[in-house]
């Protein structure tokens, strides 16, 4: 190649390179205008479109997974009975598929119209009857776009400038302007502002068309919040709790064990007895509870939350949470439980369930929390640290948990657990931060109880075989001096610890004393947390109980 041809070449490759650099410094305006939408009635939510609704009757019909998804609203289909469960913070609805009526708080309510649907391969909800349920804005444009926004949600009104260039009136697809375009404005026009994108507002014009215009296009002129029929519901926990909670369960395994009178134990706010369990597949519970108990309670000054266990039994806890009809039945028995012993609230105690029906767990929560609440009860829900067991951790939806109940109570033990094949701590104290530091990133502070261990276990280590024996706190104080052992602390665990060796066999144990109380107390103080929970009464002496009160309430 001669020289002249390579110096128009090298001048063309700069050409082209300028011309790139001013498209990318000065990009062209599109000129491509584009349909709106394929769809007769998009819907939008707050701007945001993914669905579309449809006209039966005319009457507009929503689809049930644009309620789940993008109003993000817990709805569920039962099968069985071929309706719609919703929830809210006061409501319980049933709405059976394709009749006039529907069930509120288990009590029918009749129709003039269907407020669900099934057609065209999706279930349907009436936009009018999604008012009546939720605080919500439903509003069709003569475009037939829809505009769902939420109570409370902030608008801003703005005028297009009337000097404004020509290509920045195009409302487009992308908040830039060599995207394409739906619609144009004029100078004056009046539209609605939903959000801010980098230097483009999204808004909404008069006729519903939604996109993006240069922010140097429009004057703002004021701000207003969209306010609905229904006043948005709000959580509030049923009745008077002292703060903070301490909750103390009580293991109570037949009727026979429970005592006519309770002793005045200082520091407890909260008994928890272990009434309540889940017997057979058709929702039936079996209850081991007290009047005496419950009023012997109360004459102490103590609130009781009957605990509601599964039996820890996961075959039989996946024939009964997957239906509605027997979640209502299993809700409408621990409602009469607790008028008929004159309960302050329920504590829900599932353990060792599929991993697959943790779903329907959440859901049965989300149907009992309003009905207790309408009832005055407190709900509660125990919840282990995260882990990867599936059957004892990662079947809890913690974050949905703690939207629907009043409290989650975490069971900060069992690190080292009856059969571990090593010898440890119950609960070391790093453990409990470092897991409840990764909990409270899902979990409000204020809906969260720190489970404290009232006991210990004993561990025996002979030729490589470890077992352990399970002591109360004042079993384990006497096995320690009954040794002449003298406690030394364990900086790693931040615990008492003792070790012996007697003819072959080691013996290493974790104490629970005061020292490690103080120290669980603190942690629920420096995180805020709304109290902590003990397991078990059975487990601590009056000292204990002293002592724990003392932390508590009169520092």
């Amino acid at each position: 190649m001669n020289r002249r041809k390579k110096v128009w070449l090298w001048v063309f490759v700069g050409c082209l390179l300028l011309l790139g650099a001013i498209i990318w410094l000065y990009p062209f305006p599109s000129n491509e205008k584009i349909e709106f939408s394929s769809y007769e009635h998009p819907l939008f939510y707050e701007g945001k479109s993914e669905f579309h609704g449809m006209m039966k009757d005319e009457r507009l019909y929503i689809p049930i997974e644009y309620v789940r998804q993008a109003l993000d609203k817990p709805v569920v289909y039962d099968q069985n009975s071929n309706s719609i469960i919703v929830t809210t913070a006061e409501n319980v609805y049933q709405i059976n598929m394709g009749e006039p009526f529907y069930i509120k708080n288990d009590r029918l309510i009749d129709l003039f119209y269907h407020p669900v649907l099934e057609t065209e391969g999706s279930r349907w909800i009436a936009a009018e009857f999604l008012q009546t349920i939720y605080a919500l804005s439903i509003k069709t444009y003569p475009n037939g776009a829809v505009h769902t926004f939420s109570q409370g949600f902030e608008k801003k009104k703005a005028k297009v400038k009337s000097d404004s260039e020509e290509y920045e009136l195009n409302v487009r697809s992308e908040p830039t302007v060599t995207s394409s375009y739906y619609t144009s404005l004029q100078g004056l026009d009046k539209v609605t502002v939903l959000k801010k994108k980098q230097d483009f507002y999204l808004i909404v014009t008069p006729s519903g068309y939604t996109g993006y215009v240069p922010k140097s296009s429009l004057e703002i002129k004021g701000t207003f919040t969209v306010q609905t029929q229904k006043e948005r519901e709000k959580r509030e926990v049923p009745g008077e709790v002292i703060q903070p909670i301490h909750l103390a369960w009580d293991g109570i395994y037949t009727e026979q064990a429970n005592p006519d009178e309770l002793p005045n134990r200082p520091g407890i706010t909260v008994l928890s007895p272990t009434w309540f369990t889940l017997v057979n597949d058709k929702g039936e519970i079996h209850s081991r509870a007290s009047a005496s108990y419950v009023q012997s309670a109360h004459s102490n000054g103590n609130q009781v939350w009957a605990l509601f266990s599964n039996g820890f039994d996961p075959e039989l806890t996946s024939k009964v949470l997957p239906t509605y009809q027997k979640r209502t039945k299993m809700i409408h028995q621990l409602l009469r439980f607790a008028e008929k012993y004159n309960l302050d609230g329920i504590n829900l105690d599932f353990e060792n369930v599929f991993q697959e029906d943790g779903k329907w767990f959440t859901q049965f929560v989300r149907e009992l929390t309003p009905r207790a609440h309408n009832q005055g009860l407190v709900i509660s829900v125990d919840v282990s640290f995260i882990s990867n067991s599936s059957q004892w951790s990662e079947f809890y939806e913690r974050a949905e948990l703690a939207e629907v109940a009043d409290y989650l109570i975490v069971m900060a033990y069992d690190q080292h657990w009856a059969t571990s094949p090593q010898a440890g701590s119950v609960a070391s104290l790093q453990w409990v931060e470092q897991n409840l530091q990764e909990l409270l990133e899902i979990v409000p502070k204020e809906h969260l109880l720190l489970g404290i261990p009232l006991y210990t276990r004993l561990w025996e280590e002979n030729n490589g075989e470890v077992s352990s024996t399970a002591l109360t706190m004042e079993e384990a104080e006497r096995w320690v001096e009954d040794k002449g052992l003298t406690p030394e602390l364990a900086e790693s665990t931040g615990q008492e610890y003792v070790q012996t060796t007697i003819d072959g066999t080691t013996y290493k144990m974790w104490l629970e004393n005061e020292i490690s109380l103080k120290k669980r107390i603190n942690l629920m103080e420096k995180y805020k947390l709304a109290g902590i929970a003990s397991w078990s009464i059975s487990f601590a002496d009056r000292e204990a109980w002293e002592f724990i009160n003392e932390q508590l309430y009169e520092e």
